[in-house]
């Protein structure tokens, strides 16, 4: 269990250790997250600030799902104009460094991988459900606390939007001099200053914050696919007109996921044009279980390359 909360904790330089627990069960609609272990630093050279903090840190009603919010940047890097990268996790999946981060953090970034209910993956309460709109409003609830229906409890405070609103203000006040009310906008998120991105569950989120909000960039891995029926026919959400210019979007997935062929009709329906969306094959499975290859995306099989593609940064070999 995390501490309720670590300020300036640098991440610190150490061998790669043996990976020997992942989560196997990988759910429909969703997958753990990899865990990772962050990379070695060059001797004298200034570590990423890296920052531990419970939800209930920044609000006490938040008791659930209070698995620690992971906070980075690099001071020696940071830049006033860069934007803050959000980042979710799949379903069953918890806050913690992804391989890409240090990437980001090098080019001035910073980053936020949210706690928030990874419970129930999308794909599993909603196909059967009789409201064509389920996935939709699924998603509002636990992206914005609104009581649009009741197949998952997740209460407001809970919410992903709530959350990283709470802990912007609590850096905030706790760090004045990093500045990050540049992300605020009064109560609620400056989403031209955000990068949403995401894995299974966390990219659906992504996408639907991006048809939602114009948003910096939409950084899709291996999701969203909501859907029902045989054939499956995809969620109304995805059709409908985005804040996000579609240029700003960019996908990818594993030709060999169970879902890839619904995944490709999920983003074309999203309109995300097909220059910015990349098909790995090469690329060899990072999960046990029933869909091995749905987790390649923000694993280390991935490559420094794909990540650059991805983020839109300058060079692969930052």
């Amino acid at each position: 269990m995390y501490p309720a909360e670590v300020r300036n904790r640098p991440s610190r330089g150490r061998p790669l250790r043996a990976m020997v627990a992942l989560i196997a069960l990988v759910l429909a609609g969703g997958c753990a997250t990899l865990p990772v272990d962050p990379p070695a630093t060059a001797a004298g050279a200034r570590a990423p600030q890296v920052r531990l903090i419970a939800p209930a840190t920044t609000h006490a009603a938040n008791t659930r799902f209070n698995e620690a919010h992971y906070i980075a940047l690099d001071p020696a890097r940071d830049r006033a104009d860069a934007p803050l990268v959000l980042f979710m996790a799949g379903t069953g999946g918890k806050p913690r460094e992804m391989p890409f981060f240090p990437a980001l953090l090098h080019a001035g970034h910073r980053v936020i991988s949210i706690s928030y209910n990874t419970a129930e993956a999308i794909q599993q309460v909603c196909p059967a459900h009789p409201d064509s709109n389920c996935a939709a409003k699924t998603r509002q609830r636990r992206l914005y606390g609104t009581a649009t229906i009741d197949v998952i409890d997740d209460a407001p405070h809970e919410a992903i939007v709530p959350r990283l609103v709470a802990l912007l203000k609590h850096l905030d006040r706790g760090f004045p001099g990093e500045r990050w009310n540049r992300y605020l906008a009064g109560d609620g998120i400056a989403w031209g200053r955000v990068i949403v991105s995401g894995q299974s569950q966390g990219a659906g989120m992504a996408a639907y914050l991006a048809k939602d909000h114009a948003v910096a960039r939409a950084v899709l891995f291996s999701s969203p696919w909501d859907s029902s029926g045989r054939p499956p026919t995809l969620a109304p959400w995805m059709t409908r007109d985005s804040a996000t210019p579609p240029a700003r979007w960019f996908a990818a997935y594993h030709g060999k996921e169970n879902t890839a062929p619904l995944i490709a009709r999920a983003y074309a329906a999203l309109r995300i044009p097909e220059a910015n969306v990349r098909v790995w094959t090469a690329e060899p499975a990072a999960l046990n279980g029933p869909n091995p290859y749905h987790g390649v995306g923000i694993s280390r099989q991935n490559t420094p390359e794909n990540f650059a593609f991805m983020f839109g940064l300058a060079s692969s070999s930052q």
